[in-house]
């Protein structure tokens, strides 16, 4: 086991270049932090690794690397400092963005790299101002040529609690266009000088600490008021995204139940989400409006559900349905065209259902399924509107699907199958064919009595 440790070790610094105990850890996981601990230190006995060693306030903190890497390993550590010189001359930070920043541009390196950060502080090469608040330590780290750009922070902060009269970090973070930690240490250097106060005005359960105001004397209880104000917002916003999110799962269900494509649940809350947001959504019924949104996106996407199935589905009445989605559609400004079903939209669901192949055995030849569908939809666009009236659009899909069929000698339309794609019953297939033959009794269709 010793010996496939210190290989694991060796191998890790010789594509790692340099490493610390946790970063050997993550880079293979086959072994504990101990079992690393003492495979590094044997192997430094033995002279075949390096230590750098770097001081953490009171502790020591130890980098480790292949000898004959040290020059690279050097340049690496170089590298780490340049780069977090660059960032400093964009912005001041506080230590935990720069952690952040380490950690999102070097996964592997950025222990490492906040050590060779140090370095800089230690060496004065980067400048802090620091301070205790609250027996807790406030740092803002800033280039020592770059000082005057930490003043203006400071005075546009002040500039702006002058003006509203009270402020909150995130208000600075928007107003400066600065990270929400450095405008919190930014608020908290103006009470350290004396410029502002602060006190508590609450508690935020998320990050587990209090939340402040900070505030010219007097304005105190503005700074409440604002505070009940936002935090009523911020629930409300809460309430919404968890309406939201809850109806996206049971869109997504839907869609594996009705075998639609689940852009349909996607499209679907985004129309729920814009509703819920605005004063629209006032007064009226939850459900009903996220199963029209549901509607509506299925209209759009042309995936042919039909009301009747999202009755089913959803347990919600399809009058209210329509009525809704109707409304909704309005105040979305879709501009779908008929909210009420057509029987075209539903003429390729009932072919997936099917599972037409791609060609068809006819009377005269092959034919492809699109050109089935093509006939079907030119049959159903020559018939009278009268004959829609009263009549579900699946129906009448599925009547004209077995007609057109029939007359191209398609032995694989038969009513049993079509029937049973577009859920309705041979039966209702028949009586439609029956009303076809009476509204156009010249128009050659096949007789309901025909063999199947």
């Amino acid at each position: 086991m010793e010996s496939s440790s210190t290989d694991v070790i060796v191998n890790a610094l010789q594509q790692l270049t340099i490493a610390t105990y946790d970063s050997l850890r993550q880079f293979d996981r086959t072994y504990s932090f101990d079992t690393y601990k003492a495979g590094l230190k044997l192997l430094e006995s033995r002279g075949q690794v390096k230590r750098l060693v770097f001081q953490a306030g009171k502790t020591e903190r130890y980098v480790w690397l292949l000898p004959w890497y040290e020059d690279e390993a050097i340049r690496k550590l170089e590298d780490f400092k340049n780069d977090v010189i660059e960032y400093l001359t964009t912005t001041p930070s506080t230590g935990k963005q720069i952690k952040e920043y380490f950690v999102e541009k070097y996964p592997a390196f950025h222990q490492i790299s906040y050590l060779a950060f140090r370095e800089l502080v230690a060496s004065k090469r980067v400048s802090q101002l620091t301070f205790i608040d609250n027996l807790r330590s406030v740092n803002i780290y800033y280039l020592p040529e770059r000082r005057s750009a930490l003043d203006e922070l400071l005075q546009k902060t002040l500039d702006h609690v002058d003006r509203h009269g009270s402020a909150y970090s995130q208000d600075i973070s928007n107003s400066l266009g600065v990270a929400n930690r450095l405008a919190f240490a930014l608020l908290a250097t103006l009470v350290h000088e004396g410029k502002v106060s602060r006190f508590k005005v609450g508690w935020s359960y998320t990050r587990h600490r209090p939340v402040f105001a900070f505030c010219k004397e007097g304005h105190e209880a503005e700074a409440v008021a604002r505070y009940r104000r936002l935090t009523s917002e911020l629930h409300v916003q809460q309430k919404q995204f968890r309406l939201v999110e809850d109806y996206m799962a049971k869109f997504g269900s839907a869609c594996n139940e009705m075998k639609a494509d689940q852009s349909l649940a996607d499209l679907a809350g985004s129309y729920l989400e814009r509703a819920a947001k605005s004063h629209w959504m006032r007064g009226r019924d939850t459900k009903s409006v996220a199963w029209s949104a549901f509607f509506l996106a299925n209209k759009i996407l042309r995936q042919g559900i039909t009301p009747g199935e999202i009755e089913a589905y959803a347990k919600i009445e399809r009058r209210i349905l329509l009525m809704v989605s109707k409304d909704l559609n309005d105040f979305l400004q879709l501009d779908v065209p008929d909210l009420y079903p057509n029987p075209t939209d539903y003429l390729q669901r009932i072919a997936t259902r099917m599972k037409l192949p791609r060609q068809l055995e006819s009377s005269n030849g092959l034919i492809e399924t699109s050109a089935l569908m093509r006939e079907t939809n030119d049959f159903l666009m020559s018939l009278p509107k009268t004959l829609f009236f009263g009549k579900r659009a699946e129906s009448m899909a599925a009547a004209a699907l077995y007609l057109t069929g029939s007359r191209l000698g398609i032995e694989g339309c038969t009513q049993k199958r079509i029937s049973k794609a577009a859920d309705v019953t041979e039966v209702t297939i028949r009586n439609i064919i029956r009303q076809i033959e009476a509204a156009i009794p010249d128009r050659e269709v096949p007789t309901v009595g025909a063999v199947e």
